[in-house]
């Protein structure tokens, strides 16, 4: 009670300027890409006190599964039923802008009283991907990391987290217990994307790049090779479970927080779900693997999460409303309740200024996250955001390819030559525009 005490102060202090005597309110949607049963009462509860405190608008909250949402937007692109504001990747705004389907926030943002505290890096970056045009604002990012069991661990006798890619694999061989459905890890088959990719580039630990000077993609060279045909021995030889081929996020959570593994690498983000399934206090969290000869540990590239707001009024239509929810959704006192309840790391640097010594008690782990940041051996895969194809790389190609080595369908080297012929492709189309 205390807490939302205060939150509502902080939301008072924060929409001041948005109280009006208007008698009907305009309703804004928001969709909310990568929601859980945990994040879906809180995000209710927020709208539930965001729309106490105002009344120019009702705001109006629904939230998605990570895995069912892009479908979701595509549809309500199909048939002009989008809503107002989105969250969503920086590695989804190239697909939703080919669709017209996002508005440029540029003459909105710039009237935002805290656009000075967002991170200027990250504003570059979506510039970049928009070619100028600022299609979201972030308000965060996940590290990705490994996250580990610490009961389990202290059971089997395991005092710290493996740090090289040869410690993971001699853990995940020893661990191993079909028999008694028991693993050291846990393996995603579907959107294996992050881990995949951090996985790979360490192995490989070529500076992060995907393409050569001659825009050829490196992913089938024999190092990167290895790394794949490394990563799939996992399953292929029995270290894993026998599901894996086929789990989505939800299932390698479930599976860890099930005691299934005592291992998995995800990002900051699903910490409330290991609360929830294992109790703060019987997990913990440590830097991915590094490469055994350099030490260097690759993690796909940072990608913050943002607002967007859908272009359902065309270009120059009137979207304050919409602007506005961004506007106090990016603002530090809702930065700070967010990284409070879901583990995110700021990109507001208020958010710090206001609540630090909060922040780092309720979760001890931004001192880690801002170490690696800090960590001369902490390199990041260069993903390509700026190719439109780069979603569906993502969300289908990885998958197809992945899950094909694993049953023995494709070769390493096979998988990694389609998805070089994928990613020139698209290099090659956009050049051309």
């Amino acid at each position: 009670m205390k807490k939302f005490l205060v939150l509502f102060l902080m939301l008072v202090l924060c929409l001041g300027a948005m109280t009006s005597t208007a008698s009907a309110r305009e309703k804004i949607e928001f969709w909310f890409h990568a929601a859980n049963e945990t994040s879906n009462a809180e995000y209710e509860k927020l709208f539930g006190i965001l729309n106490e405190i105002q009344d120019e608008y009702e705001f109006v909250y629904t939230g998605f599964a990570s895995s069912n949402f892009a479908d979701s937007l595509n549809m309500a692109i199909a048939t002009q039923t989008m809503p107002d504001v989105i969250s969503t990747g920086f590695s989804n705004i190239t697909n939703w802008t080919a669709q017209d389907a996002l508005v440029d926030m540029t003459r909105y943002f710039e009237q935002f009283p805290e656009k000075d505290y967002i991170n200027a890096s990250l504003l570059d970056s979506l510039k970049s991907i928009g070619k100028g045009a600022l299609y979201g604002v972030p308000y965060n990012y996940n590290q990705d990391i490994i996250w580990y069991n610490t009961k389990l661990f202290a059971e089997n006798g395991i005092e710290a987290a493996p740090s090289t890619i040869s410690e993971f694999m001699a853990m995940c061989e020893k661990y191993a217990d079909p028999d008694n459905g028991k693993y050291f890890y846990s393996l995603r088959g579907v959107k294996p994307g992050d881990n995949l990719i951090g996985f790979i580039f360490s192995y490989a630990d070529n500076g992060g790049a995907y393409f050569d000077e001659n825009g050829k993609c490196v992913l089938n060279q024999p190092k990167f090779v290895e790394g794949l045909e490394l990563y799939a021995s996992l399953y292929k030889n029995g270290w894993v479970s026998g599901d894996s081929v086929n789990n989505n996020y939800n299932e390698m959570v479930a599976e860890f927080g099930a005691g299934t593994s005592m291992m998995i690498m995800h990002n900051s983000s699903s910490r409330s779900n290991h609360v929830g399934n294992l109790g703060d206090g019987n997990f913990a969290a440590a830097r991915p693997l590094a490469n055994d000869e350099s030490g260097n540990y690759y993690t796909s590239a940072i990608q913050p999460t943002l607002f967007a707001i859908c272009n359902t009024k065309g270009e120059d239509g009137d979207y304050a409303g919409a602007a506005k929810l961004i506007e106090y959704l990016t603002c530090g006192e809702y930065i700070v309740w967010q990284s409070l309840h879901f583990g995110r790391q700021p990109v507001n640097s208020k958010a710090y200024e206001m609540a630090y010594d909060e922040l780092i008690a309720n979760d001890p782990y931004l001192e880690l996250y801002n170490a690696m940041l800090e960590d001369e051996h902490y390199k990041q895969a260069q993903n390509p955001y700026y190719l439109s194809g780069w979603f569906n790389f993502v969300n289908t190609e990885l998958t197809n390819g992945f899950q094909a080595l694993l049953i023995g369908e494709k070769t390493a080297q096979e998988v990694a030559d389609g998805w070089c012929a994928y990613l020139e492709a698209e290099l090659a189309s956009y050049n051309a525009e």
